[in-house]
């Protein structure tokens, strides 16, 4: 409904993300939204423009190639120009969106509670678990960044 100009009202994302390749993601108030798993729950695309995510916002790094999954807009391009900027973020090549889709199906379990096979709650005792060998200057694995080690030695 829109009312003196501003929009309001409620949706469900469902209805809105079954039907979207992409998934605009903002940066809120807080580190943490619910915006990029209501759209990895739905199949679409997370488009997140947030500059300080990848330190604060998405869960599982070393356990979820999130920089494979999502597509990002620096908050400066989107301010500059939003249009452009979301224009030059989905321009992706057919493939490479497919292959976004199939590791979001892949890696859902792994960041979405009420995915019928989830994994969140094993990854957050891992999680702990890495926590607790770093804070004891311990060596703590991290299978992605191990992976893209060994591939790039």
């Amino acid at each position: 409904r829109v009312a003196g100009g501003a929009c309001h009202g409620h949706y469900a994302p469902a209805d809105v993300l079954l039907r979207s390749r992409f998934a605009l993601c903002l940066r809120g108030d807080i580190p943490t939204s619910a915006r990029p798993y209501d759209a990895i729950r739905y199949g679409s695309i997370p488009l997140l423009v947030s500059d300080n995510i990848w330190r604060t916002g998405l869960p599982f790094q070393c356990w979820v190639p999130w920089a494979l999954l999502v597509a990002q807009i620096s908050e400066a391009s989107f301010q500059r120009d939003a249009a452009a900027a979301l224009r030059n973020a989905m321009r992706l090549p057919h493939a490479a969106e497919a292959r976004m889709r199939e590791l979001i199906a892949h890696f859902g379990r792994d960041v979405l509670w009420r995915h019928p096979q989830s994994r969140v709650a094993e990854n957050v005792l891992l999680a702990a678990r890495r926590w607790q060998l770093r804070r004891r200057g311990e060596a703590a694995c991290c299978p992605i960044e191990d992976a893209v080690s060994d591939i790039l030695s």
